[in-house]
């Protein structure tokens, strides 16, 4: 009966180890541009340099999991390049988002790129 309780314990230990090897595994998964997006919400502003609308990075790995603690900052790659993005890097929270805010001054068409950890490109 004694055997039987050890074996029990050893296989609950055994668990326990396997799932933060899986923990470990997950945490260093890398960004994939394929699964991640990058979108403006809304789509349209006006250009009066107050309102203020959100570019949102979702950054996700090739199994479409979100990724925290990514470092994600944003440019204007389109347009006059006067748009005004606040802040200029933000972290990914726990569901993989990072969130800006956006205004222009000027009328234009503007595109933007966001990059994750200074390699990974993903555009609007």
């Amino acid at each position: 009966m004694l055997k039987t309780q050890k074996n029990k314990v050893l296989l609950g230990i055994a668990l326990v180890l396997l799932g933060s090897l899986l923990f470990a595994s997950m945490a260093l998964a890398d960004a994939d541009p394929d699964h991640s997006t990058f979108i403006a919400s809304p789509d349209t502003l006006p250009a009066d340099n107050t309102t203020e609308g959100y570019l949102i990075a979702t950054v996700k790995d090739n199994l479409d999991n979100p990724l925290s603690d990514q470092t994600v900052t944003v440019v204007q790659i389109g347009g006059s390049g006067n748009a005004v993005i606040t802040p200029a890097s933000v972290m990914t929270d726990g569901w993989g988002e990072a969130y800006f805010t956006v205004k222009s001054p000027t009328v234009e068409l503007a595109h933007f790129r966001a990059t994750i950890n200074g390699t990974i490109n993903i555009s609007n």
